[in-house]
C-alpha cells in the first residue's frame, strides 16, 4: 500500500517538475501564484485517482490481494473542487499572461497537466491503470534521463559532437538501460525463487521495493536549483549535434 500510494504521488511531482521545464523553455513565467494553483490541480487529481481506486475493495497487484482505506464520499466531491479552482485560477493566470506578451503559451507546457489530468481522474477506473500510468511515467523519464546522459557523454572538451556520435551514446545507453530492467524485474525474481512464496508475489515485492528506491533517489537528484540539471534541460538535443556548443555555466580555459 505504501507503494501504491507513493507511486501516484510521486508521477504528480514529475509533472509539475515537467511543466516547470516547459515553461522555463517557453518563457512562460511561473512564480508562487502559477504555483499553488498548478499544484492544485496536479496533486488534487492524484487525490481523486487515489479515492476511486481505493473504492474497489481490494487492489490486485501482482496477483496480491491489498485491502484498501474506506474512505468516505465527501473526500471525492472535496478534491474534485479544490482540482477545478486550481485549473481555473492557472488558466486565468496563463491569459493574462498571454494578453500581456501578445502570444499563446505554447501547448506543450500545458500537455503534462492536462495528460496527468487524464491519467488519474478518467483513467483511474480502469483495470489497466497500474500498468499504463507506470509506462508512461517511464517514458517521461527516459526522455529526461537520455538527455542527462548525452549532456555529461557527448559535451566534454574535445568531444565529438555529431548526429553520429550522439545516435551510438544513445543505443548504447538505452541497451543497459534495457538490460538492466530484465535483470531487475525478471532476474532478480527469478534468483528469489526458492522463496516459499508464488513467483508473481515474489516479482510485486521486489518491484515494490525498486521502485520506493527510485522515488527517493528521483528526490535528490532532480533538482532545477542545480546548474548541471538546468543546463542540460533547457537545451536543445540539436546543440550537442553541431561543431561548436558552448555551455555557459562551464567556466572556458585561457589560452596561453
Amino acid at each position: 500500500m505504501l507503494f501504491l500510494l507513493w507511486s501516484p504521488y510521486h508521477y504528480s511531482g514529475q509533472t509539475i517538475g515537467l511543466t516547470m521545464v516547459y515553461a522555463r523553455r517557453a518563457g512562460f513565467s511561473i512564480g508562487r501564484r502559477e504555483r499553488m494553483a498548478l499544484s492544485a490541480f496536479v496533486f488534487s487529481a492524484f487525490v481523486c485517482g487515489v479515492i476511486r481506486f481505493q473504492r474497489g475493495g481490494l487492489t490486485d497487484f501482482y496477483g496480491m490481494s491489498i485491502p484498501t482505506f474506506p474512505l468516505p464520499d465527501w473526500m471525492d466531491a472535496a478534491a474534485q473542487a479544490v482540482m477545478w479552482t486550481g485549473a481555473l485560477v492557472f488558466a486565468a493566470l496563463a491569459v493574462v499572461w498571454c494578453l500581456g506578451q501578445r502570444r499563446l503559451i505554447p501547448p506543450i507546457v500545458l500537455l503534462p497537466a492536462l495528460t496527468h489530468f487524464i491519467w488519474f481522474v478518467p483513467g483511474a477506473s480502469l483495470k489497466s491503470f497500474w500498468v499504463v500510468i507506470p509506462f508512461f511515467h517511464s517514458l517521461q523519464y527516459l526522455l529526461i534521463a537520455l538527455v542527462m546522459q548525452l549532456k555529461v557523454r557527448i559535451d566534454v572538451v574535445g568531444g565529438e559532437h555529431s548526429w553520429r556520435r550522439l545516435g551510438a551514446e544513445a543505443r548504447r545507453w538505452g541497451s543497459r538501460n534495457t538490460l538492466g530492467g530484465m535483470l531487475l524485474f525478471i532476474g532478480l525474481p527469478a534468483a528469489f525463487s526458492w522463496l516459499p512464496l508464488p513467483l508473481m508475489t515474489t516479482a510485486g515485492i521486489l518491484a515494490a521495493a525498486v521502485n520506493i528506491h527510485h522515488f527517493f533517489v528521483d528526490g535528490v537528484i532532480w533538482k532545477l536549483r542545480d546548474t548541471a540539471t538546468s543546463s542540460a534541460l533547457m537545451m536543445n538535443i540539436a546543440d550537442l549535434a553541431g561543431p561548436a556548443f558552448v555551455d555557459p555555466a562551464r567556466p572556458r580555459a585561457v589560452e596561453a
